[in-house]
């Protein structure tokens, strides 16, 4: 069997993982934030550090995307076993997507300041991210599992498509 990998089409299938994995990111770290910003600190919005907010989201956007782009193999397989690595890869994009992020966010500070043993426990901390939105949104675990899944079935009609037209 040859290998497809840099193939128009699953180039298509990557960036569609991608897209769908940095919009889940961003998502759950707006989820968080929205809760945070409404019990600490009400309607006074105009004080909050907008920017610093702004380069987070670009940061979660950035880990989901390469998240999506290095898990994207585990999407679109035939059968159960297919199910459960879409699944997997799906939750694991998140977790690893927190980190991206977390590190992204961190990096412009910790490039001023000077690398502190205290930065790996924010970097850490940004691997909650999935834990921490559901908590905040339980309405997560059903949109989560939706959106991998129509992900995963995306991704398996294009591996039909693809393989068909190759093979």
């Amino acid at each position: 069997m040859s290998d497809h990998s840099r193939s128009p089409g699953t180039a298509s299938v990557r960036r569609e993982i991608g897209a769908t994995m940095a919009a889940l990111s961003a998502l759950m770290f707006l989820t968080v934030l929205y809760n945070d910003i409404s019990t600490i600190v009400g309607p006074s919005a105009g004080d909050l550090p907008w920017m610093l907010i702004g380069r987070y989201v670009v940061a979660m956007i950035a880990g989901g995307a390469i998240a999506g782009f290095a898990l994207m193999g585990m999407f679109g397989r035939e059968g159960v076993a297919g199910w459960v690595l879409a699944m997997s890869g799906g939750f694991g994009a998140t977790l690893l997507a927190g980190f991206l992020g977390s590190i992204a966010g961190l990096l412009p500070d910790r490039l001023a300041d000077g690398f502190q043993a205290a930065d790996l426990f924010a970097v850490a901390a940004g691997g909650l991210i999935l834990p921490l939105a559901i908590h905040d949104w339980p309405w997560l675990l059903v949109l989560l599992p939706s959106v991998i899944s129509a992900t995963h079935l995306r991704a398996r009609s294009k591996r039909r498509a693809l393989v068909t037209v190759v093979g």
